[in-house]
């Protein structure tokens, strides 16, 4: 199954469309590379990365190998793939196509702070909102970021970068959710798919479905 299709229908007149993904596998980012291959053939676009700002000016660098403990999965080959790709159609189309890194990086001052996820959540819906513009903006990052309303996780409660750009863009922003039913990940080493066969939709507006997944490749 391919996403174009049935997506583009259903974006028509979003501003900003986010891709929650499991960091680590081959067949996201390998589905995401065919999307922007279709889409681009016809529009102009922007895509933002859960990738450290300060890889900004020269991104190819956040795919160097990494170890094992260091890795969660988001330098894959496959997405620098999809670095490699952006330049190609800017040249094959006349596009004009950027690739904006919108994560914090090391110098994150709140790293240990209580609230680091929401200071973090705060930070990347931020950098969304000042990368928007007229062009349809695409953000791959982790389903959670992706998800549109807040989260509970005990007494803890966690405001989303979905949930903080829907309360700013209300009906502009849709939600895609890479669901996986079985297979493999990695994300500081290989790791399987955990199903328990329920999909939570409700912070998503629509459900891609995978089969399986197989690990993504890094240098």
């Amino acid at each position: 199954m391919e996403l174009t299709n049935r997506l583009v229908e259903l974006m028509n007149d979003k501003k900003i469309v986010l891709f929650g993904e499991i960091h680590g596998t081959r067949e996201i980012p390998e589905t995401l590379y065919r999307f922007f291959a279709k889409f681009a053939e016809k529009n102009d676009f922007d895509i933002c990365l859960e990738i450290p700002r300060n890889f900004q000016s020269h991104i190819r660098d956040f795919f160097k190998k990494l170890q094992d403990y260091e890795n969660d999965g988001r330098n894959s080959l496959e997405y620098l793939k999809i670095v490699d790709l952006i330049a190609e159609l800017n040249l094959k189309y006349g596009r004009s196509i950027h690739i904006f890194c919108i994560d914090v990086d090391d110098t994150f001052p709140l790293k240990d702070e209580k609230d680091h996820q929401n200071v973090r959540e705060r930070i990347m819906a931020e950098q969304i909102i000042q990368f928007s513009g007229k062009k349809k903006l695409f953000v791959v990052c982790g389903s959670l970021h992706a998800y549109k309303k807040e989260l509970k996780f005990g007494e803890k409660i966690i405001n989303t970068m979905g949930s903080i750009l829907d309360n700013s863009f209300k009906e502009k922003v849709f939600s895609v959710l890479f669901f996986i039913k079985r297979g493999y990940y990695f994300n500081f080493g290989k790791k399987k798919i955990n199903d328990d066969g329920v999909i939570n939709k409700r912070g998503y507006d629509f459900v891609f479905l995978i089969e399986e997944s197989t690990m993504g490749s890094f240098e």
